[in-house]
């Protein structure tokens, strides 16, 4: 079953495209050891770089990503 939640700005969020993203942000962040931007992001998971901050915002929204506010690559996994 694909959950669909009604976003930022009400863009239709999939849970399997968010899915998608945190996958791609852990494995970026794991390679990298930084966050990745969100036009890379948009890149890996093959989505236009305007729909992946309702992703984001839902993931740390979850408890799953952190971001400090107004800082750039900020994006960290959180433990546990």
């Amino acid at each position: 079953m694909i959950l669909v939640t009604s976003g930022c700005n009400g863009a239709n969020v999939s849970s399997e495209t968010t899915e998608k993203v945190y996958a791609f942000v852990c494995k970026y962040v794991e390679k990298h050891h930084r966050s990745p931007s969100i036009r890379e992001i948009a890149q890996g998971c093959y989505l236009a770089h305007t729909s992946v901050p309702p992703h984001l915002d839902r993931l740390i929204k979850e408890g799953r990503l952190t971001k400090q506010p107004y800082k750039k690559r900020s994006l960290s996994v959180s433990k546990g």
